[in-house]
Order: C-alpha cells, then sequence, then structure tokens
C-alpha cells in the first residue's frame, strides 16, 4: 500500500447484530498495516422487523451517507475502502451512487458479503466512472437469509445470486457453501481465517482474491436462479392479501360496533319521543345519529318516526298575491308580513290580523327590535323611509340616504341602524337617530348585507361570490373575506354570531364557522335561494329557494330533516325566537310551521414562502400542503386561491413575483410559474431530495435550494446547472436567502449563519446567532430579522448583536421585506391555523411588550388569516 497516502478502512454490520466481526478484522488489519486508519460504523441493533419498513432504511442509509462524505471531505487525498455485511452492504452502495450524483468522490475498493442489494445494481458503471476501483462480491450458497428478505422485505439477493454484470481484475462474484454468517464464524464458534486469506491482501496490498465458485451444476439449481429474481411481484400480492385480510377484518369488527351503536341510538330516539313529546327534537337528532352511524333498519324506523311527529303546519295564511317578507316577533306571539306595499301584523295565538298599515312605497326591509312587551316593528321603504311601527303609535323618518338596491336593517343597544346597498360599488352603514353615516365600505358587485344580532358587525355579498365581514365599532375582527365559487344571493348570522350561512344562484347552502374556518355544505335546491334563516339555539337551519321548497337542514350534519313544498317560489322564512315555528311565505300563502324546541349538541398548514408583487400590492403565501393565496393588500385585504395542489401535499419552498408572473419552487425540486391564475411552465429542475430550504435570486432566474446533509445547490430556472459553494457540510440548511440585490446568499444551519458573494464563491462572514424558523436580511442589508417562537428580533448586521425586539401572534416561519423596505411581512401556522401579517416596517414604532398579535401605532397592520 503506498506509504504516502492516508489509507482508511470503513466496516459496516447487518442487521440483528451490533458487529463483532468488525472488531476483530480491525485488530488483523492493524497488525497487517500499523499505520491504517479503521474506522467501525456501528448504527446499533437494526431489528429485522425495523427492517421492513423502507422508510427505515432510508433514514439509516441518509445517516451513513452523512458520515461518509465527511470523511471523504476531511481526507481528500486518503485511500479509502469499505467493506460491509448484510444491510450494511446496502448503506455502502447507495451512499457511494447518492453522494456520488453531487460531488465527485473516489472509493478504492468495496468489499460486499452476504449482500441484501439487487443483482442488477449497476457496479460496473461506478468502475468505469472511476468512483469505485474494484468490487469483491462474497456469496453463500445457503445463505437463506438473503433468500428471506427477497421474499419478505423486498431486497434483493445477491448475496446469494451475485451481481450482473463483466467480471475481470477489478469486480468479482465468489460464492462458498455457508450461510449469512459463515464468512465470520463456523459452528458458533468465531472464525477470522476467512477475512485474513480473502480480505486482509485485497486491504493492504491491493490482491484480488482467488476467485471461488461452489454452486451446484444442476438443471433444478438453475432453474431456480432463474425464478428466484422474479418473486418480488408475488411478494407484494402477499403484502397486498395480508392487508387486504387486515382490512376485511377491521371493518367487520367496525360494522358490528356501529350497528349495535345505531341501534342502541334509534332504541333511545324512540323511547324519548314516547315519554316527552316536548323532546322532539333531541329524539330526533339521536334517530339522525342513529342513521349516520349506521343503516340500520330500527334506525331507518326510528328516524321516519321522528320526521313523522315532528314539524306540522299550524296555519296558512292566504293572501291575493305574493307575499315577500315574513318576519316573527321576539315573543313569537306576532308575525309580520309583507304583500302589496302593506304590512299585515298577524297574531299567532288569534289566527288574525290586528294590524294593517298601507305604505306609499315597497318594503326593502323589516325587523322586529325591542322587548316582547315594548316591540316595535322598523319598515325600510323604497322611497328612503323608515317607519317604527308599536302596539301604540307609528312613527316615520326621513333618511337623508340615496335610493338602494336592498336594505338591512339592524339593532345595536335597543338603536336601530340601516345597511343600504348602493351604486358604485358601496355599501353605507347609516344610524338613524341621529340620521348618520357611520361607516361605508367597499365591495365588488354587492348584491345583499345582513346584521349580526348584536348590531357590532355586518356581512355583504355579492356576485363576485365573496362575502366581506366588517366591524362596525372599534372591535378588531380577524374574519378574512370568504370566496365561493359561484354567485351568491343570501347570507344570514347565526344567532350568536359564530357562524354565518350562505346561499349561492344554483341552490347550494354553506354554513362556515367564523373562528376555525370550517365549512359544511347542504343541498343543493334545484333553483337559486331567497332566503336563510338559524334556528335561536344554531342547530338548525331553514332554506328557501326558487325551486318552491322551504327545507329545514340539521346544522351539525347537513342532514335534511323535512321540507314544504309551495305552487312556485318561497319568498322569506324565518324562525320565531323560541325555535318552536318557521314562517313560510310563497306564491300566496305564509304558512306556519310548528316547530319543537331543539337542544344543543358537542359539534385536516404552516406559511413556507411569501412574494411581493412589483407594485406592493399583492403578497403571494404558500404554504406547506402545496397551496398559493394571492391576496390583494389594498384598500382591504382581498384572499383568493390561486392553486389548490389537492392531494399532492409538497411544500411551496420558494415563490417569486414580477411583472404579472408568479414562480413557485416545491420541495420535490420543481418548478411552476403563472402568469395571471393561467399555468405557464411546470418542469423539474432539481433531482427529488426532499429539499428544506429554497429561495429564488431577485430577478428570479436563479433558485438555491438547501439540503438535510448542508449541501446547498443552484440551479437556473430554465433547468441548467449555477454556480456552487465551498461548503463544510455539517450543518442541515435551516434557512436560505439571497441578500441585496441577489449576488450574496446567506445561509444558518444549526444557529450559524454563513454570508457567501456567490458570484466568486468567497465567505463574507460567519456569525453565532440564536436558532430560528424566519430569518431575513432587510433589502439593505443592513439589519437581520430573526423569528423565534416567541416572537421576532432585528439585529444588526455590522456587529450580529439584537437591537431591536418585537412580538407577534403565533411563530414566524418565514419572513420578507417590501423593497423599499416600507412593510414587513411575517408568516407563521401550526397544526390548527396559518397566518400572515403585514405591517409597516419602523423601529420607532414598534410596541416592545409581550402581546398576542404585532401592534403598531400608526396605520394599523394588516392581519391576514389565507
Amino acid at each position: 500500500m503506498n506509504a504516502a497516502r492516508r489509507h482508511i478502512v470503513i466496516t459496516v454490520h447487518g442487521i440483528r447484530t451490533f458487529g463483532k466481526w468488525q472488531k476483530r478484522l480491525k485488530i488483523l488489519l492493524e497488525q497487517a498495516e500499523p499505520d491504517i486508519i479503521v474506522l467501525n460504523y456501528d448504527y446499533g441493533f437494526f431489528s429485522a422487523l425495523a427492517f421492513l419498513f423502507p422508510f427505515l432504511r432510508w433514514w439509516e442509509t441518509l445517516r451513513f451517507r452523512r458520515t461518509l462524505k465527511k470523511i471523504l471531505d476531511d481526507n481528500p487525498n486518503a485511500l479509502v475502502d469499505l467493506v460491509g455485511h448484510s444491510f450494511g452492504t446496502h448503506l455502502i452502495a447507495w451512499s457511494i451512487k447518492r453522494l456520488s450524483a453531487r460531488q465527485p468522490i473516489k472509493i478504492n475498493s468495496v468489499i460486499l458479503a452476504g449482500s441484501v442489494l439487487s443483482p442488477r445494481f449497476h457496479w460496473n458503471e461506478l468502475i468505469s466512472a472511476s468512483i469505485v476501483t474494484r468490487v469483491l462480491n462474497e456469496c453463500g450458497t445457503k445463505d437463506f437469509i438473503v433468500i428471506m428478505g427477497q421474499l419478505f422485505a423486498f431486497t434483493g439477493v445477491a448475496g446469494y445470486l451475485g451481481f450482473r454484470g463483466v467480471e475481470s481484475n477489478q469486480f468479482q462474484n465468489n460464492w462458498h457453501p455457508f450461510g449469512h454468517s459463515g464468512y465470520f464464524q463456523r459452528d458458533g464458534i468465531f472464525y477470522d481465517d476467512f477475512m485474513a486469506t480473502r480480505w486482509l491482501p485485497l486491504l493492504t496490498r491491493e490482491m484480488m482474491p482467488v476467485q471461488i465458485d461452489t454452486r451446484p451444476d444442476s438443471t433444478a439449481f438453475g432453474v431456480w436462479v432463474f425464478v428466484l429474481p422474479k418473486l418480488r411481484p408475488l411478494t407484494l400480492l402477499m403484502y397486498v392479501w395480508i392487508f387486504w385480510g387486515i382490512f376485511l377484518w377491521y371493518r367487520d369488527v367496525k360494522i358490528t360496533h356501529d350497528a349495535n351503536l345505531a341501534r342502541s341510538l334509534a332504541s333511545d330516539s324512540e323511547e324519548l319521543a314516547r315519554k316527552s313529546p316536548q323532546a322532539l327534537s333531541e329524539s330526533l337528532r339521536l334517530a339522525i345519529r342513529s342513521v349516520q352511524t349506521s343503516h340500520t333498519p330500527e334506525g331507518i324506523i326510528a328516524l321516519r318516526r321522528a320526521i313523522e311527529l315532528f314539524p306540522v303546519v299550524t296555519a296558512s295564511i292566504r293572501f291575493q298575491g305574493a307575499p315577500t317578507l315574513v318576519r316573527f316577533s321576539a315573543s313569537g306571539k306576532y308575525l309580520a308580513m309583507v304583500w302589496d306595499q302593506t304590512i299585515h301584523i298577524w297574531s299567532v295565538e288569534q289566527h288574525r290580523d290586528i294590524q294593517q298599515l298601507k305604505l306609499e312605497a315597497p318594503v326593502k326591509a323589516m325587523r322586529w327590535i325591542g322587548s316582547p312587551v315594548n316591540w316595535q316593528l322598523l319598515v325600510y321603504t323604497d322611497n328612503a323611509e323608515l317607519w317604527s311601527i308599536g302596539p301604540s303609535a307609528v312613527n316615520r323618518y326621513r333618511v337623508s340616504a340615496p335610493r338602494a338596491q336592498s336594505v338591512a336593517i339592524g339593532e345595536k343597544q335597543g338603536r336601530p341602524l340601516l345597511a343600504l346597498v348602493l351604486d358604485g360599488f358601496r355599501v353605507q352603514f347609516r344610524s338613524v337617530q341621529p340620521d348618520a353615516i357611520l361607516r361605508e365600505v367597499s365591495h365588488e358587485q354587492p348584491t345583499t348585507v345582513a346584521f349580526r344580532d348584536d348590531g357590532r358587525a355586518a356581512a355583504t355579498i355579492g356576485y363576485d361570490g365573496l362575502v366581506s365581514i366588517w366591524a362596525l365599532d372599534k372591535s378588531s375582527l380577524n374574519v378574512e373575506p370568504i370566496t365561493h365559487d359561484e354567485p351568491i344571493s343570501v347570507v344570514v348570522f347565526s344567532h350568536d354570531g359564530s357562524e354565518i350561512a350562505f346561499g349561492d344562484n344554483f341552490g347550494s347552502v354553506v354554513i362556515r364557522d367564523l373562528k376555525s374556518g370550517q365549512e359544511r355544505r347542504m343541498g343543493p335546491h334545484q333553483s337559486a335561494i331567497t332566503s336563510l334563516s338559524f334556528s335561536p339555539n344554531g342547530d338548525w337551519l331553514v332554506s328557501g329557494s326558487g325551486d318552491g321548497t322551504a327545507r329545514l337542514w340539521d346544522c351539525h350534519s347537513g342532514v335534511e330533516i323535512s321540507r314544504m313544498t309551495d305552487e312556485d317560489v318561497v319568498n322569506d322564512v324565518s324562525f320565531n325566537d323560541d325555535g318552536s315555528q318557521i314562517a313560510v311565505s310563497g306564491r300566496n300563502l305564509v304558512r306556519i310551521w310548528n316547530f319543537p324546541t331543539t337542544l344543543p349538541l358537542d359539534p385536516p398548514g404552516i406559511v413556507t414562502a411569501l412574494a411581493i408583487s412589483e407594485d406592493k400590492g399583492t403578497v403571494y403565501i404558500g404554504d406547506s400542503y402545496g397551496n398559493i393565496d394571492s391576496v390583494k393588500l389594498w384598500p382591504r385585504p382581498l384572499v383568493s386561491s390561486l392553486i389548490r395542489e389537492v392531494g399532492q401535499k409538497l411544500a411551496v419552498r420558494a415563490l417569486w413575483s414580477n411583472n404579472g408572473v408568479l414562480r413557485a419552487a416545491f420541495e420535490d425540486g420543481s418548478i411552476k410559474s403563472w402568469s395571471g391564475n393561467k399555468l405557464m411552465t411546470s418542469q423539474p429542475v432539481l433531482d427529488n431530495a426532499g429539499y428544506t430550504n429554497m429561495t429564488f435570486s431577485l430577478d428570479g432566474k436563479l433558485l438555491a435550494a438547501g439540503d438535510w446533509d448542508g449541501s446547498i445547490r443552484f440551479v437556473h430556472t430554465n433547468g441548467t446547472a449555477g454556480p456552487s459553494l465551498p461548503l463544510s457540510g455539517q450543518n442541515a440548511i435551516e434557512a436560505l436567502f439571497f441578500v441585496g440585490q441577489g449576488s450574496t446568499l446567506a445561509a444558518e444551519g444549526n444557529a450559524v449563519l454563513d454570508v457567501w458573494d456567490i458570484s466568486n464563491a468567497q465567505r463574507i462572514g460567519e456569525w453565532k446567532i440564536p436558532s430560528g424558523h424566519a430569518l431575513t436580511f432587510t433589502p439593505n442589508g443592513d439589519q437581520l430579522l430573526i423569528g423565534k417562537i416567541d416572537g421576532a428580533s432585528l439585529w444588526s448586521q455590522g456587529q450580529m448583536s439584537p437591537n431591536d425586539r418585537f412580538d407577534c401572534y403565533g411563530s414566524p416561519t418565514v419572513a420578507l421585506f417590501f423593497q423599499d423596505e416600507s412593510y414587513v411581512v411575517l408568516g407563521s401556522g401550526n397544526k390548527t391555523e396559518r397566518r400572515v401579517i403585514v405591517t409597516p416596517f419602523n423601529e420607532s414604532t414598534l410596541i416592545r411588550e409581550g402581546c398576542k398579535r404585532l401592534q403598531v401605532y400608526d396605520p394599523h397592520p394588516i392581519d391576514i388569516c389565507p
């Protein structure tokens, strides 16, 4: 062996062993060559059960690859030999193959014993490329462990059949008459002669051993050799049958359990209906749960009986034309109806009109306010008049407002409020006493508006399928606009304000939880939704439609409970305030539906990339599930979905936007580009390695990608290779971003920040910093922002010391500055929500006390929840 070069031998043991042969081989090598360096790689006791899972194999291979890379990087001129047994041959072969694809490496000799690699592994390619000088593969003709691996663990049988390829003095297969451990022991006793006579000459003097072939020369063995490599499909089929059997067993157990539970719920439903007529609502709910759990005959019978006992029409009020609006009073004793510019107040108990009022203009909106005793009926007409109709007096107020397309009446602390949908995409919120404008907002193509019961918020909808929630007092609402794929015709708040329901022109009804953002869809009707009304406790929803039906829904399950059919169209629906009745106005009838009072019931990303448009008006947000949202910031945040990668779940690692083009890099190394909402290009530019961080240069033409092994790859977006950096590769890249105009790159790993000039591959500096998720320099490169669990801090780039700190809601995972440093964008997230905060960047305005969300004095930040 050449004494001028350091000689390193790395040994790797197999599964279900601690590799005692490694220590004995080390003694033999050190006796033969005192200056040799023998490194025994030990990954612990790797069980046969763990060997069955490809992910665990991949993880151990990755760990060994990092170790091998460090050894080769630290000893660039060394003569390196590798010796592996069983699973160790898998680690060695795939580490060499993956590592050689990323950097030039040189391995002298590779010795494999009892290999679990495929016979098709291309050693000849590695030898011809001068990556490996020689390969010695030792096989056992009685190695049934390798055969079992082929049959049950999807591994190869190169330790039994040998590798395919042209044999030479650089590549040799040998077959010996023993089993999987015969290279190191015989009859249970340690045996070193095999290693001493066959491996030592190769490792110390580069002498290939004498080739041995003890395979039987028989037809039966030849057939076996032919069939064995082709048994893998049978292995797959065997596992399919095993898992299919487990699935069928689990399904049978679950079906039996669900059927028993359903029968129990059905029995409880019928017993409750018999015992208490006042509990018909809960009886129906139990029947619904029974049928949802399992379709048993008992559950279906219970559901039918509950529905038969349920809503009953107790009154029908006939008109000469179509009544338009219906509203129950707070006590439920009175029902207000509108027909032909006439207000009818109907006594539910007496079944007759107790008051009528003929108005001068068509009625636009109607609402009851006040107590059950001192009630008032507010009516707004098309000539901008508000009528207050009480038990003993009728008052009229003139409202100094232009003519409105639609109107809603609200109440706040006993005082009436008005919401007017005006021309020019305006919605105006007004008080009546005094007659004043409270707020005016913009909405694209607004059609309808609805108040929350407390009058502190309102919702506007339009033909653009957007629902916007507006605050009408000083409280802050963290509810972003809701997008829907069809034009919306009606919207209503639940009585506690926690949910909204909206219906569209195609008959679908959606209930949305305003806190969680979860939606439940019901329907559809056969025509546009005309009206919606929640029960007081939020358990039920009634919908009216142009298809002539009013349908009653269970809000929690989305099950349709019952329906009422009219001859033409349902104009309006209304629950009374105790939930016991529903009023439905149709073609020429108003029907009152009896409805028992209900009982309450207990009710699957993280921001990973940001980009800002060149006009600073749009923020693009990518998350860990491959979704990209486009958020228009001004004059009010408007969130729209650009891409939803359903089922793909590839994290968006980098975003770039300019001149109307959006470019996104995903963790699999692919890049997609859009112009507007149109996908222009989609191409893979990097191998599929699960990159941890990526970033685009300022001009969007260069992509830098950081990996777990500390390497950084550069590639132009057209697919050509970019520059390279002489990285040590000791730490995984946890943050990566370009600084300034794009010739400087900063990379962070293990709380060490390296800054490089990529134009000449020179390191500018290296600093120890706090470990954080979100890292970015200000565009001028003066300050570094570090996002951590408890907020974010600003560091001076010159001294790398903290000079400012501020808190934000959640743990920032990614950050980005506007190019003029006027604003900073912080993205965060956890298992339950995603959040992006856009706030002015000005140190003097930052509040440094702890707070749940980032606050500034002026202007207020924009809080976005995509």
